[in-house]
């Protein structure tokens, strides 16, 4: 995986400090969206890309997605889902992306929940823009599968 996004799965040791300012990022948003949390079926379904649903991901959180990646063992994923997908279990739920966070199948509180994705997007973005990383926001699955 790390070879589609053109970087070592560490992503190099000028990333630690934005790795840990997004763990930070993380942490923040998690107490945002504690009241607002929708039921989780675990279903999986907010892993498989299909009927147009795509993951879209900062360069920066895929690298820090990756880097968790060398430390986890190799999945083989369904087509179109994410790589880190196992079954119905996210194998890097620690280092899942913000949209993995932000996303429920249930509807209920659906628009204050994309309120505080657009804002935490804002916040990876200008992480990345301090460390001098891309933002390079695109489909999870075109970037770590597809390679391009």
């Amino acid at each position: 995986m790390a070879q589609a996004e053109g970087v070592a799965s560490g992503g190099g040791s000028g990333c630690e400090a934005a790795f840990g300012e997004l763990a930070e990022v993380y942490d923040r948003l998690a107490e945002d969206l504690e009241p607002l949390a929708g039921e989780c079926r675990r279903c999986g379904r907010c892993c498989r890309f299909v009927d147009g649903f795509a993951l879209y991901t900062t360069l920066l959180e895929r690298k820090y997605m990756l880097r968790a990646a060398g430390e986890l063992a190799p999945v083989k994923s369904p087509p179109k889902a994410c790589p880190f997908l196992s079954g119905i279990e996210c194998t890097a739920r620690e280092f899942r992306a913000l949209g993995c966070r932000t996303y429920y199948c249930d509807s209920a509180n659906a628009e204050r929940r994309r309120e505080i994705h657009e804002k935490y997007v804002r916040e990876i973005a200008s992480i990345s823009e301090r460390h001098g990383i891309e933002r390079d926001y695109a489909a999870l699955l075109e970037r770590l599968v597809g390679g391009a």
